[in-house]
């Protein structure tokens, strides 16, 4: 009588490794396409969004700051929140677009007002308490050098409004350079190809555990204590027997005069396993082919009328259902299985596990 042991069959690392180098197509398409979509996306997007090129120029400047005539401290430095919010104040943009006129700008020419130079502004103080920084930012290199000249005639007029600050001097005037968007595709393509990567790594580790088709002959005997005489691989002409799988086919059906070759799968071909058992065999013995007991029901009946039963089982599908189901009707009809082979086998898998006798160890 069968047994059903799936849930007490070893763990097997090395056919998971095996299984998996198979596959490693899967995880490699995967990181493509990750990185296809993920990197190509997130680019579209900061593309789309980023805008016009903006172009910006800034200016350092160095402060004096003035002595309190009481304590004979110099005053409070002015910090980095207080220069941005200057710079913005009417104070600053009223010089600043005064400045802009004298120097030659055309407001027309670029369609802006008064009203839009604080968005183009902005000051930092990123060391020195002394020596704060002007940006002005705009879409056009040439409006942005307008400003900037503006910008720091407007500092140098604030050093002779406020008694805190005895004189501001320009110390350094960058070019106008263009403004790096900092869109890092390259950053969300890695990201994609990693995401992408894992994602699938875990969908193949379920994959792998929820299979319960059989790859190797061991594996069935060990999950159904059915004895498994080895595999069929190949096709048509090419079928041909695995190495030792005849010898023990001969054994196992030594004293039988008539062997049924039955099937778990209604598709299996039949008379071309029996046809290459035969020419395999030196006793003379008798093949049969009977459907499977899942198609003709009343095959249970030829089934018992033979001396032996051979059951073919198709290796690497997701087939634990049907083989228990199978298993079970043949129990049910008092036909006995005195032995398994695998068809459709990959011998190229069973060659590779065969390599070492490792086989896992047991949860």
């Amino acid at each position: 009588m069968w047994e059903w042991n799936y849930a007490k069959e070893p763990f097997d690392m090395k056919l998971l490794v095996l299984r998996f180098l198979k596959k490693i197509w899967i995880p490699v398409i995967a990181a493509l396409l990750g990185a296809a979509i993920i990197g190509g996306g997130y680019w579209l997007i900061r593309t789309v969004t980023a805008g016009p090129a903006e172009y910006e120029l800034t200016s350092s400047y160095y402060v004096e700051y003035g002595t309190d005539p009481q304590t004979g401290y110099e005053y409070t430095y002015i910090n980095h929140a207080s220069w941005d919010t200057w710079i913005k104040t009417d104070y600053f943009v009223d010089n600043i677009w005064e400045e802009a006129l004298n120097s030659g700008l055309q407001p027309e020419k670029y369609g802006i007002g008064k009203q839009d130079l604080p968005t183009f502004l902005a000051a930092d103080l990123p060391s020195d308490l002394r020596m704060p920084i002007s940006v002005v930012t705009t879409t056009d290199a040439e409006l942005t050098e307008i400003l900037a000249k503006a910008v720091e005639k407007a500092f140098v007029a604030f050093a002779g409004d406020q008694k805190e600050i005895d004189a501001i001097k320009v110390v350094d005037t960058s070019d106008v350079v263009p403004v790096d968007k900092d869109i890092r595709t390259f950053r969300a393509c890695v990201l994609g190809a990693v995401l992408a990567v894992f994602f699938a790594l875990i969908c193949m580790l379920l994959y792998f555990i929820a299979d319960d088709g059989i790859y190797l002959p061991w594996i069935f005997s060990c999950r159904y204590a059915v004895p498994a005489l080895g595999a069929v691989a190949g096709y048509g002409e090419a079928l041909h027997l695995l190495k030792g799988t005849a010898e023990n086919v001969d054994y196992r059906f030594r004293d039988c005069k008539t062997v049924a070759v039955t099937a778990v799968e209604e598709d299996t071909d039949l008379k071309a396993v029996a046809a290459l058992i035969e020419n395999e065999n030196t006793e003379g013995k008798e093949f049969v082919c009977i459907p499977s007991i899942l198609q003709v029901p009343e095959a249970a009946e030829k089934l018992r009328q033979m001396d032996g039963v051979l059951l073919l089982v198709r290796a690497g599908v997701c087939n634990g259902t049907q083989i228990t189901k199978v298993l079970h009707e043949l129990a049910i009809g008092e036909c006995k299985v005195d032995g398994v082979l695998l068809t459709d086998a990959d011998e190229k898998l069973i060659e590779n596990y065969e390599r070492t006798g490792y086989r896992g160890k047991n949860r």
